[in-house]
């Protein structure tokens, strides 16, 4: 198998844009994406109660989620369950005490991004590897690429196709 690396995705951990919290450290997200931490005073909030908003069980993003972040540790059953990372974008965007994770490129003024491990997210610290909840996109080959799909797989990383990809909120692979 011949992995191809197009571009790589910040998953950004994000809150309501009135939330005064602007960053966690990785053992507080898993803490508040387990359950175990509820509030928001206990990571310098408001004392009001932590809303997780998390994707489903399946979801290319969650699986990374869990990986980078979880460490095999369940997210709480009480998360409310989305099945895009747009429905996530929305519900946090109209819950100022909601927390959840999105592809970086969704982030809009509605929400904001936090630091993670004091890192925010972005296409640098993503790609200079300061930024740790990072995924790549690859094409996966058998073998070396020929004719058509060669074609193809030049022009994704031409700097035209990578161009359209980070317009697309991805994050360039070169």
């Amino acid at each position: 198998m011949l992995p191809i690396l197009i571009a790589t995705d910040a998953i950004a951990v994000i809150v309501h844009a009135t939330n005064p919290v602007e960053g966690l450290s990785s053992d507080m997200l898993r803490d508040i994406f387990a359950g175990r931490m509820s509030r928001w005073s206990s990571v310098g909030g408001l004392d009001l109660p932590i809303h997780v908003v998390s994707r489903e069980e399946g979801s290319g993003t969650r699986s990374s989620f869990d990986e980078l972040v979880m460490g095999g540790t369940s997210v709480t059953s009480s998360a409310v369950v989305q099945d895009s990372n747009g429905s996530i974008l929305e519900t946090v965007a109209s819950d100022p005490q909601a927390v959840g994770y999105v592809s970086f490129g969704l982030v809009d003024l509605r929400v904001k991004a936090l630091a993670v491990d004091g890192v925010k997210p972005g296409p640098a610290s993503a790609r200079d590897g300061t930024y740790g909840i990072v995924r790549p996109f690859l094409f996966v080959t058998r073998e070396q690429p020929t004719g058509i799909v060669k074609e193809f797989v030049d022009f994704v990383v031409s700097e035209r196709g990578q161009s359209i990809l980070e317009d697309n909120g991805l994050i360039r692979a070169r």
